[in-house]
């Protein structure tokens, strides 16, 4: 009996399980069924706490979190507060069931509140399926991004960097030569493919460029991809090599960049870095970026 009930209490806190689905979609039925305003003090007070209480059972439930990301602590602080917000709106959201069902039945509905009830019956069942049809986790674990390593700078960023140094002898161009020489760079399970970007460790006591943050005054531009422009862009901290980045370019009018995301493609879809020798200089100056 025992391991019935326990089972029955596991499915029901799972948002996946079909237990969850019918009985929130029931109770949140059975609940738009009621006219507050027909209610007394105390029978209002109950089904504010009613509301209330699904709300934060369901929000519980949505947040049941396999990989740790999501603590218990925070859970429940969202839960809560949840649950404190639905109170504290109560009279705001019955104001707009109220008109609601005004609406519903001048549009000659008989009984609104039972359309009503269908429709989010309906609705509660449309939402669990959507949810359930999602991956079990759509968290990465946090111990994929902590578990990074570090590794010699691989040949083509090494080349494109000094390719963007050579640009100009100002702006810090010796110290971030002398940093890329020792750097490393930065590697987690997250990174294995092509990116479009690589991230630098560079050692302490090294000699640091001015100014010191934000992007490198020269930048690259190279073709790709059926004859598209992209840039690479060099990023500083603080003095020290940053980040090599691949973006698009900055010539794209607005057409191609919107047709671009609206396909849901980004810089990995190049799969490597470009050849140095296949990059353009770019010098940025009062006028704009110039052609070296």
């Amino acid at each position: 009996m025992k391991s019935l009930v326990k089972s029955s209490a596991r499915s029901l806190g799972d948002s996946r399980s079909v237990a969850h689905g019918v009985t929130t979609s029931a109770a949140t039925a059975a609940l738009t069924l009621i006219d507050p305003r027909r209610l007394s003090v105390r029978g209002r007070a109950v089904y504010r706490v009613g509301v209330a209480a699904l709300t934060g059972w369901m929000l519980w439930a949505s947040l049941r979190d396999e990989s740790g990301l999501i603590t218990t602590g925070a859970r429940a602080g969202l839960t809560a507060a949840s649950v404190g917000g639905v109170l504290g709106l109560a009279e705001a959201g019955e104001a707009m069931d109220a008109r609601l069902q005004d609406a519903v039945g001048a549009a000659g509905a008989r009984r609104p509140r039972v359309w009503m009830a269908a429709a989010a019956g309906v609705i509660g069942v449309l939402t669990w399926w959507a949810g359930r049809r999602m991956p079990e986790s759509p968290f990465v674990p946090i111990e994929d991004f902590l578990d990074s390593r570090e590794e010699e700078v691989p040949a083509q960023v090494h080349a494109l960097v000094e390719r963007l140094l050579s640009g100009t002898e100002d702006f810090g161009a010796a110290e971030l030569r002398a940093q890329l020489a020792v750097a490393r760079v930065t590697v987690s399970p997250m990174m294995d493919d092509f990116s479009g970007e690589a991230y630098f460790a560079v050692p302490d006591g090294l000699p640091r460029a001015v100014p010191g943050s934000g992007d490198f005054v020269v930048s690259g531009r190279f073709r790709a991809l059926d004859d598209r422009t992209f840039d690479l862009t060099l990023s500083l901290s603080e003095g020290a090599l940053s980040m090599l980045s691949v973006s698009t370019g900055s010539d794209w009018d607005d057409e191609d960049t919107e047709a671009w995301y609206s396909a849901d493609r980004s810089p990995a879809d190049l799969g490597s870095w470009p050849d140095a020798a296949d990059v353009t200089l770019l010098m940025e100056t009062p006028a704009g970026r110039r052609e070296l």
